[in-house]
């Protein structure tokens, strides 16, 4: 096998995280169906919800596409089925945009919380009231930034340590890929 003892750590600390934003989830759950407590009815808890259930997702993701293909005895299925590695990379690339469109909103919220503090007019009231009903269009601007994607298709390949590695086949889904990537996770 070509995991390492850090690939073991990382593992570990993914399993905690994942743990930790499955028990975030379940107590926001638990905060909105008792209704005893209004101040989880916001839009901030609807944003962070939201967030922590893409970090699960996220996670779960990371594992199923990147760590999986380091076992050795699993690399030549895994090979011949280039299907699995492309979905895997849709939905990697879905959760990071919707993560990125749901940083910003959450930002966004806070200043307006802030804003608005005391500020109550009409119109302030009903700019707020839109505003959480946009909270729920951010899934699918996430999508619609993913749409080039969807006729990309990714390949398993070999290199010379026979480590699998991918690539999208098409060069114009790699470089929208690439070109999304570095916008929205921050990279030179």
């Amino acid at each position: 096998m070509t995991i390492t003892i850090i690939d073991g750590i990382r593992w570990t600390t993914e399993i905690f995280l994942l743990c930790y934003y499955i028990s975030v989830v379940y107590f926001i759950f638990r905060m909105k169906i008792n209704n005893k407590n209004k101040d989880y009815q916001s839009a901030f808890y609807i944003l962070f919800l939201m967030i922590s259930v893409a970090d699960i997702a996220t996670i779960i993701d990371n594992f199923l596409v990147i760590k999986i293909i380091l076992i050795d005895d699993w690399k030549p299925w895994f090979y011949v089925r280039p299907l699995w590695d492309t979905i895997g990379w849709a939905c990697s690339g879905y959760c990071i945009y919707f993560q990125s469109l749901i940083h910003v909103g959450i930002a966004t919220n806070r200043a307006w919380t802030a804003f608005t503090l005391n500020n109550q007019s009409p119109i302030i009231k009903a700019a707020a009231k839109y505003g959480k009903l946009f909270i729920f269009v951010i899934p699918f601007v996430a999508l619609a930034i993913l749409a080039p994607r969807f006729r990309g298709h990714s390949k398993y390949y070999y290199d010379e340590n026979n480590e699998l590695y991918t690539v999208y086949v098409e060069k114009d889904v790699a470089v929208v890929s690439f070109t999304f990537h570095v916008i929205f996770c921050n990279q030179n």
